[in-house]
């Protein structure tokens, strides 16, 4: 093992563990060596098990789209951000198709599976059926959605939906370079072999994504702890990175940190006004499969950095029982299997959507809205559509919520049991 030190002053802690065979990054693992084909690379073969929302006799393929410009879009009803993406997508191909642009929307499902879909949410692209994955794997799709903008063949962007403008795709119809190149096909946020820009702080200004557990500031790019543990006051970037054995937080406050550290709500946290308000960069990563033996030990470190203490105690709280309106439910029911849920916000309102949510998992999702507890009163089951507009304003969402759902939040008080962040003795 390989420890760091810890100064009072600072409060910088940071332990690192690492085993004595390290394993690869983490993109490189899901992946394997051989890099997925991006930017200048040619497009894969179009191999597609049946297509659908096409005209009837239409033919997708390299032969009959060898020229010109082709946005290809993997996606899946059973992704969140997929179907949170359908709409913007849309317009693209209102506003492009006319001009010659291919739009086909990649999925592994099944045509029948999806024409239920599209009986709830319209999808004007061309949707090509890959139900053998051969077109997931040439292309080397692990994160969905995936898109990639083909001209005459070869590939000039492998990127994510919502970064698909409509000037950027301008730029590259008309025949010139791509104007927001992606970065985000490295693994961590530092590209080794540029020049690096130094910000303000005296860090290197990260370019690219960030992965979850991972330092982007280490100079072990290609390889990954084990086991890790960063607290260190934060530099001006602030970005973060998670997933289910690691998180990366840059310039976050402890009421940032704690709700994802803690696994707990927002409301369950309890912060008291003599916290200090720092910012902090804090990273960590345990094994797979070891998480809950690891993570107390975790909490306790990242706790330490921070200069805190928690302690638990029960207290009444605001919150809300769920009831049905008096108009009923509005909601539609969702497909046979739940999928996962898609968020975007604009500054204002929150964007939240979902193919097939269960009724339970969207009452949690409520009480994260509201930021207090929520009780269901409706005996409601099973899964629904959900593609939901609310305010940001959280006083806002009830009255939002029951004129687009049915649903009536009706205030009351909980007793629940909370952890009281207080600074450390």
């Amino acid at each position: 093992m390989r420890t760091g030190s810890m100064t009072a002053d600072s409060r910088l802690f940071r332990v690192i563990a690492t085993t004595s065979i390290a394993i690869a990054a983490l993109t490189a693992a899901a992946n394997g060596d051989q890099q997925p084909p991006g930017p200048g690379d040619g497009a894969p073969p179009i191999t597609l098990n049946a297509l659908t929302n096409a005209p009837e006799g239409a033919e997708a393929s390299w032969d009959a789209w060898g020229e010109g410009t082709t946005v290809i879009e993997f996606w899946g009803t059973w992704c969140g951000p997929c179907v949170a993406a359908i709409p913007h997508l849309n317009e693209l191909h209102d506003a492009f198709a006319p001009k010659g642009v291919n739009f086909l929307s990649v999925t592994f499902e099944e045509p029948e599976h999806v024409d239920r879909f599209r009986e709830r949410m319209a999808i004007n692209t061309w949707i090509g059926h890959d139900m053998d994955r051969v077109m997931v794997d040439a292309y080397g799709v692990h994160r969905w959605p995936t898109t990639f903008i083909v001209r005459d063949g070869v590939i000039i962007a492998r990127t994510h939906p919502s970064a698909l403008s409509h000037d950027r795709l301008t730029a590259i119809v008309e025949g010139g370079d791509d104007p927001e190149p992606d970065t985000r096909r490295r693994a961590r946020g530092i590209d080794q072999d540029a020049d690096q820009v130094v910000g303000a702080d005296g860090r290197p200004t990260l370019t690219g994504g960030i992965t979850a557990g991972i330092d982007p500031y280490s100079m072990l790019q290609d390889e990954s702890p084990t086991v890790q543990v960063i607290v260190r006051k934060a530099g001006d970037t602030a970005m973060g990175a998670f997933d289910s054995n690691g998180m990366t937080l840059l310039g976050g406050q402890a009421s940032s940190i704690l709700p994802t550290l803690l696994n707990r709500p927002s409301y369950a946290i309890i912060i008291d006004p003599e916290v200090t308000d720092e910012r902090f960069d804090v990273i960590y990563r345990v094994p797979q499969g070891q998480r809950d033996a690891l993570m107390p030990l975790v909490r306790d470190l990242v706790a330490a950095g921070m200069g805190v203490r928690f302690e638990t105690e029960q207290r009444k709280i605001p919150a809300y029982e769920l009831r049905l309106a008096e108009g009923g439910l509005k909601l539609e029911p969702g497909l046979e299997q739940a999928s996962g849920s898609g968020m975007s916000s604009d500054g204002v309102n929150i964007v939240y959507t979902s193919a097939s949510m269960p009724f339970d998992l969207l009452v949690r999702n409520i009480a994260g809205f509201v930021s207090a507890p929520v009780t269901d009163q409706t005996g409601l089951e099973g899964n629904y559509f959900i593609n939901l507009t609310l305010p940001m304003d959280r006083d806002a969402v009830p009255a939002a919520l029951e004129e687009a759902t049915g649903l009536k939040l009706v205030p009351v008080e909980k007793e629940i049991e909370v952890i009281v962040v207080k600074p450390a003795e």
